[in-house]
């Protein structure tokens, strides 16, 4: 058995302070993480941010009724890539662990959904705000638990004032404030699990649990990603060399969970790595390819390029790789070179990915998974920094950098749309290596993203109250308001009366119009239609249904976004509804030049607009979308899937 030393305590000389609570670590991270009032979501994260709800309100994996609008616009080539079909229904293609952890907190969220009377009809707009802001909510919470449970484990070993600057470090100047804690991604989960393992790992050697939260801890990262997996092989070793009194605790988590995962694979999807990966094929217009390719094309895109490199986007890693060589020379932390082949078998194993970018995102967010690690080498290498004066200055300032540019990503992008233009960057990586066209400066100059989760907090509020009486009463309707015939003109439903005058053809009491189906209205988004329909709704007022309906106007408007270069309407089934069009200028369009947006009075579903809307063959990650509106045109034309309301609205329209 191979003997360990001891663990390095406190440095000498530091002050011993008071250490600052890991709670209070955690509640200041989760507020920077949802300042920005936004949540980054592509197709990836559709399976995670349905299936809690899924698993509450159907008691059910399955996610058909869920996702029906997306697999009816899906295209021919890619298909709706983040689904698999499986005993007739469709699940998820990624593991279920994550979404099956954070269920728990969807509990109250699926309890005012079940109430609802009306109830939400899937795509509903106020389900589409609250499917949103859990999905950041779970992402945000779990990525701020990530570093209290890092910081926990580095005060194990160093001061509370290096311990405290490490976790500050992992948490603002990395992936976890751009990517994890903006969408519900598995990166964040992952980066919970080996800071656990770090926990465990530093725990007093004489513990009898250290080694089963060690084995907890990776189970639950190998569930995550099967590429995890390469973490775990050297700490089967480990934990052997170690003895039976503590492989036995390490391995049990490791075969419980494990059977589980693989199980739950075989049944649903007849292989034992599940519905993910799976082979793609490589076509001109593919994604995720997944191909044999140099080890050091990969390695030296995902370390130095502009795109994906991880020096690039976090100059603060040079130290880690510095303090990770110190740490394995002097082999004073415990399994120190357990975790740092684990890390080198990672980084190997994305290298050699056909997609070792990682597709469509700001950053290298394969690598953002080893930062715990990497925060933990910032312990031994800070004494020699500290020491130096230039080098502390530099190392700051390489700090200060690396949260400037996971700023940009979490308050910026997608905007500058840099994954999709000139070139689709998974059909050209080649581009990932333009120094003076990166990601952070065209994301930078594209400026703020709007804070759409700000502005769904109207509708949030209207969850706690709503029923048949949610709406506001009808206000007196002023004098000289619009008679009937002027009503008709601009599609405002009728009153009892107006339904009653001679020649009107609407029956009494009724909404229907049947060119567009029962409940119907009508909003024209094309010149200044919508500004005038918004006008003439507000000053309406008086049914509940009008007022309703200019709310949902609003959000549309607040939602919308011109995009030049492009051609062409996209919405998703859980993103509010984004024009990324110009067409014949700077003005929205839909099917035609003047399209007709389609709104129901009380929910809005976005499957409706969607259908409204002219559709791209790539969205996100290639989820191919065709045209389904009565009269929209073909076209081909990339777009993508993100942005909101840029400050030139009226401009556009």
């Amino acid at each position: 058995m191979e003997p360990e030393t001891q663990s390095p305590q406190t440095e000498p000389g530091a002050r011993q302070d008071r250490p600052v609570s890991p709670w209070l670590v955690f509640l200041l991270l989760f507020v920077i993480y949802n300042i920005n009032f936004r949540c980054v979501r592509f197709e990836d994260s559709l399976p995670s941010r349905l299936l809690p709800f899924s698993l509450l309100l159907d008691h059910s994996l399955y996610l058909d009724r869920w996702v029906a609008p997306y697999v009816a616009s899906a295209g021919p080539v890619n298909g709706v890539y983040f689904l698999r079909k499986s005993h007739g229904h469709w699940m998820s293609s990624y593991p279920v662990i994550m979404p099956l952890a954070i269920t728990p907190l969807y509990v109250l969220p699926a309890w005012l959904v079940a109430r609802q009377n009306p109830p939400l009809h899937q795509g509903d707009i106020l389900l589409t705000t609250l499917i949103d802001w859990m999905a950041k909510l779970s992402a945000s919470l779990m990525t701020a638990l990530s570093a209290l449970i890092l910081y926990s484990a580095l005060r194990k070993i160093a001061s509370p004032d290096l311990s405290l600057l490490a976790t500050l470090v992992y948490g603002l100047a990395g992936t976890p404030w751009s990517i994890s804690s903006q969408g519900l991604w598995r990166h964040g989960f992952t980066q919970l699990c080996f800071a656990g393992l770090l926990w465990g790992l530093l725990q007093e050697e004489s513990s009898r649990r250290r080694s089963f939260w060690c084995g907890l801890a990776l189970a639950g990262a190998a569930a995550n990603n099967a590429v995890n997996t390469i973490v775990v092989l050297p700490f089967l070793i480990y934990f052997a060399r170690r003895g039976r009194r503590e492989f036995v605790p390490f391995f049990a988590p490791l075969v419980v969970l494990g059977s589980l995962v693989l199980g739950y694979n075989f049944y649903f999807f007849g292989k034992l790595l599940g519905g993910y990966p799976r082979v793609w094929t490589a076509t001109a217009a593919g994604f995720h390819v997944y191909k044999a390719a140099p080890v050091w094309e990969g390695a030296a895109g995902l370390l130095f390029s502009p795109g994906r490199g991880l020096l690039f986007f976090m100059p603060w890693t040079i130290l880690a790789l510095w303090g990770m060589a110190l740490a394995w020379k002097e082999n004073r932390l415990p399994a120190v070179r357990y975790v740092i082949v684990g890390m080198m078998g990672f980084f190997a194993a994305h290298s050699a990915l056909g997609t070792w970018w990682g597709g469509w995102c700001f950053g290298p967010r394969y690598m953002g998974d080893l930062l715990p690690f990497l925060a933990l080498f910032l312990i031994p290498v800070w004494p020699q920094v500290r020491s130096r004066r230039p080098l502390a200055a530099a190392a700051f300032a390489a700090i200060a950098v690396s949260i400037g540019i996971q700023a940009v990503g979490a308050f910026c992008y997608p905007r500058g749309e840099w994954d999709a233009r000139p070139a689709n960057i998974d059909w050209n990586p080649q581009r990932l290596w333009d120094w003076k066209d990166n990601p952070i400066r065209r994301t930078w100059n594209a400026g703020r993203a709007r804070p759409e989760l700000f502005y769904g907090l109207f509708l949030l509020g209207n969850l706690v109250k709503r029923n048949q009486n949610l709406l506001p009463p009808p206000r007196q309707r002023k004098q000289g308001g619009y008679g009937s015939g002027e009503r008709e003109r601009l599609g405002l439903p009728l009153s009892r009366e107006q339904a009653k005058s001679p020649g009107c053809e609407k029956r009494a009491g009724s909404d229907r119009d049947d060119t567009l189906g029962p409940r119907t209205e009508r909003a024209d988004i094309g010149g200044k239609g919508l500004y005038s329909r918004i006008g003439q709704t507000s000053q309406e007022g008086a049914k509940s249904e009008e007022y309703f309906l200019a709310q949902q106007i609003e959000v549309v408007k607040e939602q919308v976004q011109p995009a030049p270069v492009f051609g062409g309407l996209v919405a998703g089934p859980f993103g509010v509804a984004e024009v990324l069009a110009e067409f014949g200028g700077q003005r929205l369009i839909g099917a035609a030049q003047h399209a007709e947006l389609e709104l129901e009075p009380h929910s809005g579903p976005e499957h409706e607009l969607v259908q409204q809307f002219v559709h791209s063959e790539e969205i996100g990650h290639g989820a191919g979308f065709e045209p389904l509106g009565r009269e929209a045109p073909q076209r081909n034309s990339h777009l993508r899937l993100g942005h909101t309301l840029g400050d030139n609205f009226e401009q556009a329209t």
